[in-house]
């Protein structure tokens, strides 16, 4: 999946937004995805959302959902 970045050739593309296809773009802005990750967390950016992680992992909250 990631062959591309050894090629020097572009990304794979987000057929619905016409972006490259990131973790970031799939997380914060794609249209696809956009309703789902509205309803799950209200992070605008990477950094807020990995530290929303670490959070849920580090209380010991995650052995309960």
């Amino acid at each position: 999946m990631h062959s591309y970045l050894l090629k020097d050739a572009y990304g794979p593309i987000c057929t619905p937004c016409n972006s490259v296809l990131t973790v970031e773009h799939i997380l914060i802005s794609c249209v696809n995805f956009g309703i789902i990750c509205h309803i799950f967390y209200t992070a605008s950016n990477l950094k807020n959302i990995f530290r929303n992680i670490h959070t849920i992992h580090t209380s010991g909250l995650i052995s309960k959902l």
